[in-house]
């Protein structure tokens, strides 16, 4: 091969590489366009479920308790509502296995 060959096979491959790199930037702005407008979906999806699970209610159906005793009991507790809000209790912390 001359020189003349050999000049422009570096030529072609020079050109061949800068092709390569420009379409790995290609596929990178790809990647990440996708991956923000994946999370962007995740987030508005999340945003909605959140908003349609709060739609409807009020403040309305708080209800308030009046609670007369709040002691310290070794015997079986019955609540008459659910989750249990004050009254007699039990002297231990509640073990939530953490």
């Amino acid at each position: 091969m001359g020189k003349n060959a050999e000049g422009t096979l570096k030529e072609r491959l020079s050109a061949l590489q800068a092709e390569q790199r420009r379409a790995e930037r290609r596929r990178r702005v790809v990647m990440i366009s996708a991956s923000v407008v994946v999370a962007a979906g995740v987030a508005a999806a999340g945003t909605a479920f959140v908003l349609a699970d709060r739609a409807g209610r009020s403040l309305d159906e708080v209800q308030a308790i009046n609670v007369s005793s709040r002691v310290h009991t070794d015997k079986a507790v019955s609540y008459p509502q659910a989750p249990p809000v004050g009254g007699d209790h039990a002297p231990e912390w509640q073990n939530c296995g953490i």
